[in-house]
């Protein structure tokens, strides 16, 4: 055997055995590629039972988000005309003759005044309770309450300053406090079913 025959012997046996490792390089590869494609079926597949079986949760809990919504919206819809209510009552107040404010104001008075030195605050634009009417609960009484020069930032009533403490009279402040004991009666009545 010449060396050209010999080169061609390895060549070829290399060639040989290149084709040999590339086939089994492919056919790995191809096996490789098989079981891929069959991971990825299974997991879609796994996927797919687990949504479906899920679904039915997500749409439960929507279903829950919706009430929640409704009920929030409900809700704020009869917080306003509770609000509205105790509003117009205000308003009420506000809206009173001077000579039933005064009355209102004067029994007011009698169960505010403990030393009967007390200095009364009245808002801004307060114009039934002004000196005159204290000066006759004064007389009537047996008073020395005095109308303080300061104005109260209240829209009716009155503030009585004992020293450091003040009892707030304000019509504000009066519905406030009936609507903390009458709510839940209102909410009754707005809302009976």
């Amino acid at each position: 055997m010449s060396l050209t025959d010999i080169k061609a012997k390895i060549e070829e046996d290399a060639r040989a055995e290149a084709e040999q490792i590339l086939s089994s390089a492919r056919s790995q590869a191809e096996k490789i590629h098989r079981q891929t494609e069959e991971e990825i079926r299974r997991m879609e597949e796994s996927q797919k039972k687990r949504l479906e079986a899920e679904i039915p949760e997500i749409l439960r809990r929507k279903e829950i988000v919706a009430k929640l919504d409704v009920n929030n919206h409900d809700l704020t819809a009869r917080r306003a005309l509770i609000d509205e209510a105790f509003e117009a009552a205000k308003g009420l107040m506000c809206g009173m003759k001077a000579d039933e404010a005064r009355r209102f104001a004067e029994t007011l008075l009698l169960q505010a005044v403990e030393t009967r030195e007390e200095w009364l605050l009245v808002g801004r634009d307060e114009k039934a309770l002004d000196a005159a009417w204290l000066q006759q609960c004064n007389e009537k009484h047996g008073w020395n309450l005095k109308m303080a020069e300061e104005k109260a930032p209240i829209t009716g009533g009155f503030i009585l300053r004992r020293g450091l403490v003040d009892v707030n009279c304000s019509w504000e402040m009066l519905i406030r406090t009936a609507r903390e004991e009458l709510e839940a009666e209102t909410v009754k009545k707005l809302f009976s079913n």
